[in-house]
């Protein structure tokens, strides 16, 4: 083998943020969604993202995409029932920092509420 091996970058994530209050959600639905408008952009949603919703169905909808799925309390769901639906992780309400720092404190462990 001659020469050094050269590594693309990995792509930083997308942030789905589903935080609509509708009141009938549908799994299907967003996953139809989200794939549709993530492929415009070239974004693989099982691979490059991360959806944050605040509903038990945003969170069945992120699993069965193959996404991470980040819960926020803030749409009436408690923490257990959001970790059931598939929760990576739980907060009270959106973190309160700048977009470059969203994927460094959703993702960090010490920052769970």
């Amino acid at each position: 083998m001659t020469g050094l091996a050269s590594y693309r970058q990995p792509p930083q994530p997308a942030f789905l943020l589903d935080l609509d209050g509708t009141l009938i959600d549908s799994v299907y639905q967003h996953v139809i969604a989200w794939r549709h408008a993530l492929s415009r952009l070239d974004i693989d949603l099982s691979r490059d993202a991360i959806v944050v919703g605040d509903s038990v169905w945003d969170l069945l909808a992120a699993r069965r995409a193959g996404a991470i799925g980040i819960g926020l309390m803030s749409g009436g769901y408690g923490r257990e029932e959001l970790e059931r639906a598939g929760a990576y992780r739980v907060y009270a309400d959106p973190p309160p920092t700048p977009r470059r720092d969203l994927r460094a404190h959703l993702m960090c462990p010490m920052t769970v509420r």
